[in-house]
Protein backbone atom coordinates (compact mmCIF):
# COMPACT_ATOMS: atom_id res chain seq x y z
CA UNK A 1 0.00 0.00 0.00
CA UNK A 2 1.22 3.48 -0.87
CA UNK A 3 2.09 5.97 1.82
CA UNK A 4 0.84 8.79 -0.44
CA UNK A 5 -2.88 9.44 -0.72
CA UNK A 6 -4.84 11.78 -2.97
CA UNK A 7 -8.52 12.58 -2.90
CA UNK A 8 -10.04 13.75 -6.18
CA UNK A 9 -13.41 15.51 -5.98
CA UNK A 10 -15.92 16.41 -8.66
CA UNK A 11 -17.84 19.17 -6.80
CA UNK A 12 -21.51 20.03 -6.47
CA UNK A 13 -23.30 22.13 -9.04
CA UNK A 14 -25.06 25.27 -7.82
CA UNK A 15 -27.55 26.41 -10.44
CA UNK A 16 -31.20 26.97 -11.27
CA UNK A 17 -31.31 23.75 -13.29
CA UNK A 18 -29.02 20.83 -14.06
CA UNK A 19 -29.57 17.53 -15.80
CA UNK A 20 -27.17 14.63 -16.14
CA UNK A 21 -26.44 13.95 -19.79
CA UNK A 22 -23.62 11.54 -19.04
CA UNK A 23 -21.42 14.15 -17.39
CA UNK A 24 -18.42 12.30 -16.06
CA UNK A 25 -15.26 13.83 -14.59
CA UNK A 26 -12.95 12.65 -17.39
CA UNK A 27 -10.04 14.91 -16.44
CA UNK A 28 -10.16 13.70 -12.82
CA UNK A 29 -10.31 10.09 -13.98
CA UNK A 30 -7.28 10.69 -16.20
CA UNK A 31 -5.40 12.28 -13.30
CA UNK A 32 -6.42 9.37 -11.07
CA UNK A 33 -4.92 6.94 -13.57
CA UNK A 34 -1.68 8.92 -13.72
CA UNK A 35 -1.46 9.12 -9.90
CA UNK A 36 -2.08 5.38 -9.56
CA UNK A 37 0.71 4.69 -12.02
CA UNK A 38 2.95 6.79 -9.72
CA UNK A 39 2.01 4.53 -6.76
CA UNK A 40 -0.34 7.04 -5.14
CA UNK A 41 -3.40 5.67 -3.37
CA UNK A 42 -6.31 7.45 -5.03
CA UNK A 43 -9.81 8.13 -3.70
CA UNK A 44 -12.50 9.64 -5.91
CA UNK A 45 -15.60 11.43 -4.69
CA UNK A 46 -17.91 12.38 -7.54
CA UNK A 47 -20.59 14.57 -5.99
CA UNK A 48 -22.55 14.22 -9.24
CA UNK A 49 -22.61 10.43 -9.24
CA UNK A 50 -26.33 9.67 -9.34
CA UNK A 51 -25.58 6.01 -8.65
CA UNK A 52 -23.16 6.49 -5.77
CA UNK A 53 -23.27 3.55 -3.37
CA UNK A 54 -24.55 5.78 -0.55
CA UNK A 55 -27.48 6.96 -2.68
CA UNK A 56 -28.26 3.39 -3.71
CA UNK A 57 -28.06 2.21 -0.11
CA UNK A 58 -29.95 5.00 1.69
CA UNK A 59 -32.19 6.42 -1.06
CA UNK A 60 -32.81 9.90 0.42
CA UNK A 61 -36.07 11.71 -0.18
CA UNK A 62 -36.00 13.22 -3.66
CA UNK A 63 -33.78 10.53 -5.19
CA UNK A 64 -34.99 8.44 -8.09
CA UNK A 65 -33.40 5.70 -10.18
CA UNK A 66 -36.20 5.67 -12.74
CA UNK A 67 -34.01 7.24 -15.42
CA UNK A 68 -32.34 3.92 -16.31
CA UNK A 69 -34.70 3.73 -19.27
CA UNK A 70 -33.08 6.96 -20.56
CA UNK A 71 -29.67 5.30 -20.88
CA UNK A 72 -28.60 6.49 -17.42
CA UNK A 73 -29.18 10.18 -18.17
CA UNK A 74 -31.51 11.92 -15.78
CA UNK A 75 -32.08 14.14 -12.81
CA UNK A 76 -29.54 14.81 -10.09
CA UNK A 77 -30.44 14.65 -6.43
CA UNK A 78 -30.96 18.32 -5.45
CA UNK A 79 -31.36 20.51 -2.40
CA UNK A 80 -32.85 24.01 -2.37
CA UNK A 81 -30.26 26.60 -1.30
CA UNK A 82 -30.05 30.36 -0.96
CA UNK A 83 -29.14 32.25 -4.14
CA UNK A 84 -25.88 34.19 -4.17
CA UNK A 85 -26.50 37.95 -3.73
CA UNK A 86 -25.42 38.73 -7.30
CA UNK A 87 -28.39 36.75 -8.68
CA UNK A 88 -30.88 37.27 -5.86
CA UNK A 89 -33.19 39.19 -8.21
CA UNK A 90 -33.83 36.10 -10.39
CA UNK A 91 -37.29 34.73 -9.69
CA UNK A 92 -36.34 31.05 -9.76
CA UNK A 93 -35.35 28.50 -7.17
CA UNK A 94 -31.62 27.80 -6.79
CA UNK A 95 -30.29 24.34 -5.97
CA UNK A 96 -27.25 22.37 -4.95
CA UNK A 97 -27.12 19.35 -7.28
CA UNK A 98 -25.35 16.17 -6.30
CA UNK A 99 -24.85 13.99 -3.25
CA UNK A 100 -26.40 15.16 0.00
CA UNK A 101 -23.81 16.90 2.17
CA UNK A 102 -24.10 14.28 4.91
CA UNK A 103 -23.07 11.61 2.36
CA UNK A 104 -20.10 13.77 1.35
CA UNK A 105 -19.04 14.09 4.99
CA UNK A 106 -19.59 10.37 5.66
CA UNK A 107 -17.35 9.52 2.71
CA UNK A 108 -14.61 11.90 3.87
CA UNK A 109 -14.67 10.31 7.32
CA UNK A 110 -14.60 6.79 5.87
CA UNK A 111 -11.30 7.15 4.00
CA UNK A 112 -7.76 7.61 5.32
CA UNK A 113 -6.71 11.25 5.56
CA UNK A 114 -5.43 12.35 2.14
CA UNK A 115 -2.14 14.15 1.66
CA UNK A 116 -3.63 16.32 -1.08
CA UNK A 117 -7.06 17.08 -2.52
CA UNK A 118 -7.66 17.84 -6.20
CA UNK A 119 -10.98 19.45 -7.07
CA UNK A 120 -12.30 19.96 -10.57
CA UNK A 121 -14.36 22.97 -11.49
CA UNK A 122 -16.15 22.97 -14.80
CA UNK A 123 -18.39 25.93 -15.52
CA UNK A 124 -17.29 29.37 -14.37
CA UNK A 125 -20.75 30.19 -13.03
CA UNK A 126 -20.74 27.02 -10.89
CA UNK A 127 -17.97 28.42 -8.70
CA UNK A 128 -20.26 28.57 -5.66
CA UNK A 129 -20.57 24.77 -5.80
CA UNK A 130 -16.78 24.51 -5.84
CA UNK A 131 -16.57 26.97 -2.95
CA UNK A 132 -19.07 24.93 -0.92
CA UNK A 133 -17.16 21.73 -1.66
CA UNK A 134 -13.95 23.33 -0.41
CA UNK A 135 -15.64 24.71 2.72
CA UNK A 136 -17.10 21.34 3.72
CA UNK A 137 -13.83 19.53 2.94
CA UNK A 138 -11.85 22.00 5.07
CA UNK A 139 -14.15 21.35 8.06
CA UNK A 140 -12.97 17.73 8.04
CA UNK A 141 -9.38 18.22 6.83
CA UNK A 142 -8.35 21.85 7.51
CA UNK A 143 -4.63 21.24 6.96
CA UNK A 144 -4.81 19.24 3.71
CA UNK A 145 -3.72 21.30 0.68
CA UNK A 146 -6.16 21.68 -2.20
CA UNK A 147 -5.52 22.18 -5.89
CA UNK A 148 -8.47 23.42 -7.95
CA UNK A 149 -8.32 22.71 -11.67
CA UNK A 150 -10.58 23.00 -14.66
CA UNK A 151 -12.16 25.72 -16.74
CA UNK A 152 -13.12 28.04 -13.87
CA UNK A 153 -9.67 28.40 -12.24
CA UNK A 154 -7.98 28.50 -15.65
CA UNK A 155 -10.11 31.44 -16.76
CA UNK A 156 -10.25 33.23 -13.38
CA UNK A 157 -7.09 32.27 -11.42
CA UNK A 158 -7.28 35.30 -9.13
CA UNK A 159 -10.99 34.91 -8.28
CA UNK A 160 -11.79 34.50 -4.60
CA UNK A 161 -12.45 30.76 -4.46
CA UNK A 162 -9.28 29.84 -6.31
CA UNK A 163 -7.05 32.48 -4.75
CA UNK A 164 -8.02 31.51 -1.18
CA UNK A 165 -7.16 27.83 -1.59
Amino acid sequence: MSNRRALLINPWIHDFAAYDLWCKPMALLTIAQWLRSAAVEVFLLDCLDRYHRLLLKRKPKGWSDSEKKNFYAGKFYKKLIKKPPVISYVQRSFYQYGLPEEFFIDYLKSIPKPHICLISSMMTYWYTGTARTIKVFKKIYPDVPIIVGGIYPTMFPSHGVVAKV
